[in-house]
């Protein structure tokens, strides 16, 4: 089994393709939030979609924070690939 630190990394390392499928998602539910919030001004409190809201910030909430962990694993792997590099920090 090989595991995603234990390949070099590149641009096309799976982590930047979780990130983009991750953006992808927190774009939808950013749409999806704004619709609801402009359909609520108009509408009553109590109507049936105004429950959906809070999930969607919690899905908004979540996809930020796992694109913001893929930003790390993106920065650690990346150093950790100079490091072993020629004339990188590790000598």
């Amino acid at each position: 089994m090989q595991f995603l630190a234990d390949r070099p990394f590149a641009d096309d390392h799976p982590v930047r393709g979780h990130e983009k499928k991750h953006e992808e998602r927190l774009a939808a539910y950013l749409q999806a939030a704004a619709g609801m919030r402009s359909r609520q001004a108009s509408a009553e409190k109590t109507a049936p979609h105004s429950a959906s809201l809070p999930v969607i910030e919690f899905g908004i909430e979540y996809e930020r924070l796992y694109i913001q962990w893929c930003e790390q694993m993106i920065a650690k792997l990346a150093a950790e690939g100079e490091e072993h590099q020629p004339g990188g920090l590790a000598k």
